[in-house]
């Protein structure tokens, strides 16, 4: 009897995964264009003067669970991924913040010198990547 009782328990076990899976299977096959990852707006030209702070931003519709990293695009040096800085150099920083499906990243450039000018890359971790030069 004891045997019937644990075969019968795994049976049940069994069809709860399988019923989760196709569950899974069906809203992944019923996603829309809704659902994927888009810029906000286009190429931006951001000034900043000599000394000060620049902010750059980068708004991402549903990012979830990807992650943005900024890129230099004069030396390709990644600068931060997420909120953690990847450079030497203590004036960059991340923050972001989100509100309903629009995240958005801001890269923090402290004492703008005139060699910071040029083009920063807003890069997401999806396949295949998708970027948006600010």
């Amino acid at each position: 009897m004891k045997i019937y009782f644990c075969i019968y328990r795994v049976f049940i076990l069994l069809c709860l995964f399988v019923v989760t899976n196709m569950e899974k299977v069906k809203i992944s096959q019923n996603s829309t264009e809704d659902d994927s990852i888009s810029f906000v707006g286009s190429t931006e030209l951001f000034k900043g003067q000599l000394g000060s702070v620049a902010y750059l931003e980068c708004s991402i519709i549903n990012l979830s669970n990807m992650t943005m990293a900024w890129v230099r695009m004069r030396d390709t040096h990644i600068l931060t991924v997420d909120r953690e800085t990847f450079i030497s150099d203590r004036r960059f920083s991340s923050v972001s913040r989100s509100s309903s499906n629009v995240s958005t990243w801001v890269l923090i450039l402290r004492s703008v010198d005139q060699s910071d000018a040029g083009w920063y890359e807003c890069q997401v971790s999806s396949t295949p990547k998708m970027s948006k030069w600010v």
